[in-house]
């Protein structure tokens, strides 16, 4: 019977480790749930493209849809922006002070891709098409914002891309969401800041609110808040959730720290 036992689990260890290995396999090829579309007689799955191996040698450079391509907001398009929304799937993205809002873009060797910029209701953004993602693992946004603006909202979201913010400002709301990338994030947050990290790591470095409280839950991975460290599998805990200022911190496999500056 333990012989009969430990082969079952055993087995059962080597068929999580399969799919584990499929799931980042099929999420790094592009594969997302909005690959799935409704169609007359049920859902029409996502069809692979073998285009999405280029990365593995080819040298050949995809079509590159806004190589070069930069762009800087007027003062009418800029008036009332209070929500920063960045949304890149792969790639870098650094963003820096300047005289206005702008966004520019540089080639890797595959160009870059699809992306969309602009206002939106008072949204800054700046969104990438998430197909092939690593085809555009060199490609590289720098972002613009003027000196001393200070957000009410800030979005923050990347699949294997990184990251790079230094100075910015926040003061009601912060979402942030890595999957197998990087955010790194020198600035001032406050009042809800949650961190969804999965495989990746987020790095934020603020000033210590004067108040505040957390709820963390983490996996495999680790969360570092302010010195103290959480992790251990099945980690979930809470302490002041009614504070002004709340971090919401879920950790799967990767690494959250919050560094009080």
């Amino acid at each position: 019977m333990k012989r009969f036992s430990k082969g079952l689990f055993g087995f059962a260890g080597a068929c999580f480790a399969i799919g584990l290995v499929m799931c980042v396999l099929g999420f790094a090829l592009g594969g997302r749930v909005q690959n799935m579309t409704l169609w007359r007689s049920g859902l029409e799955f996502f069809h692979f493209d073998f285009s999405s191996l280029a990365f593995l040698g080819s040298d050949e450079p995809r079509p590159s849809s806004g190589a070069g391509r930069a762009g800087v907001l007027s003062d009418d398009q800029a008036a009332g922006v209070h929500t920063l929304d960045i949304d890149v799937a792969a790639g870098s993205v650094r963003l820096r002070e300047g005289d206005a809002f702008a966004v520019e873009a540089s080639a890797g060797s595959a160009g870059v891709p699809e992306y969309d910029w602009g206002t939106d209701n008072g949204t800054f953004y700046l969104r990438t098409d998430d197909a092939d993602v690593l085809l555009w693992k060199k490609s590289a946004f720098t972002v613009t914002v003027p000196r001393g603006t200070v957000f009410r909202t800030v979005r923050l979201s990347t699949d294997i891309g990184s990251l790079e913010l230094h100075g910015i400002s926040c003061t009601e709301k912060a979402e942030i969401s890595v999957g197998m990338g990087s955010v790194e994030l020198e600035g001032s947050l406050a009042g809800g800041i949650r961190v969804d990290c999965g495989m990746g790591s987020a790095e934020l470095r603020i000033p210590r609110p004067a108040d505040y409280g957390y709820r963390i839950q983490c996996g495999m991975g680790s969360v570092e808040l302010g010195g103290d460290s959480f992790g251990g599998l099945g980690a979930d805990t809470a302490e002041n959730t009614g504070a002004p200022t709340v971090f919401d911190l879920e950790c799967g496999m990767g690494a959250i720290e919050v560094i009080f500056t």
